[in-house]
């Protein structure tokens, strides 16, 4: 069998089409509370809405949300993922006020994406949230287990490497390679380190 009749039967198996099916009945349902989602949409199963979609949510087209993928989305809240974004199993993207997520982001499995906190100078820090908006750049690839924290930028094909904070007010430049708790360059910025096989 050739390799394009592999493709095809891959596409054709009932998994897949059981994410497309759960992503086209997903898609009707964002639309109908007024957001706005591309085509392609699959989803896999056990994929979890914390709240019914808003108008705030603008999915693009050929995203893919992992296994067991929560999305936290709050009723005045913006979610705005680009086109061919892959969210692996058991993520979490948190949004209270933005989190936008450009085309081609790749993010591993168990990341946490949140644009906020709890405020820790208000004894009342249980019900009181303060938030600050998200940005990944087109292109980067957020590694397992990271957290992007409220008001962290990561630049465009910028890479994240494992379990690695992105904390509050951080930008990672472009084209770099950052890790570490809190997360700190790995190479210059625009040198881009790649995996030779």
């Amino acid at each position: 069998m050739t390799v394009g009749g592999l493709i095809r039967r891959a596409l054709n198996s009932a998994k897949y089409k059981g994410d497309l099916c759960r992503g086209a009945r997903l898609r009707l349902w964002i639309r109908a509370w007024g957001g706005t989602c591309g085509k392609g949409l699959a989803v896999a199963k056990g994929v979890r809405l914390m709240r019914p979609p808003t108008a705030g949510w603008h999915i693009g087209s050929d995203v893919y949300l992992g296994h067991g993928v929560i999305l936290d989305v709050g009723e005045h809240a913006s979610l705005r993922v680009g086109d061919g974004v892959k969210v692996f199993h058991h993520s979490l993207i948190g949004a209270f006020d933005e989190v936008t997520i450009r085309d081609e982001v790749q993010i591993a499995e168990s990341v946490t994406i949140r644009d906020h906190n709890h405020a820790t100078h208000n004894i009342d820090m249980h019900r009181t949230l303060v938030s600050d908006p998200v940005t990944i750049g087109a292109g980067a690839w957020i590694a397992r287990g990271v957290a992007v924290l409220a008001g962290a930028t990561v630049g465009e094909g910028a890479v994240v490497a494992a379990n690695a904070v992105i904390t509050r007010g951080t930008c990672v430049p472009p084209m770099s390679v950052v890790g570490g708790v809190p997360a700190k360059p790995l190479s210059k910025s625009g040198t881009r380190l790649s995996v030779a096989g």
